[in-house]
């Protein structure tokens, strides 16, 4: 990202196999307010959207809606569709492993 600039403020992010939830703390920071500040965590509405998806509990994040369960199953799939409400997704990250 840092190279890249693929995460920029305002997007819709997906992150899959969140736990134990180092993208969505990096995605929280990076959707901050200007005024929040550097280091420590970022505090206050987003200027962006983060969805976190995976099988093992999640310690919640300010900010970021969490979605337990396998995205393959149909169950699961339809949260994570009522939580986009019809946006689409700018960008998926995952650092997925076999446990």
């Amino acid at each position: 990202d840092e190279e890249h600039k693929l995460i920029r403020p305002g997007q819709v992010v997906v992150d899959l196999g969140a736990t134990p939830g180092a993208w969505s703390q990096y995605l929280r920071r990076k959707f901050a307010p200007k005024d929040a500040g550097q280091g420590g965590a970022a505090v206050g509405q987003l200027n962006g959207t983060i969805i976190a998806l995976d099988l093992l509990d999640f310690e919640p994040i300010e900010g970021v809606q969490f979605i337990q369960g396998d995205f393959q199953e149909d169950e699961v799939l339809a949260a994570l569709e009522a939580a986009l409400a019809g946006r689409p997704v700018d960008v998926v990250v995952s650092d997925m492993a076999p446990n």
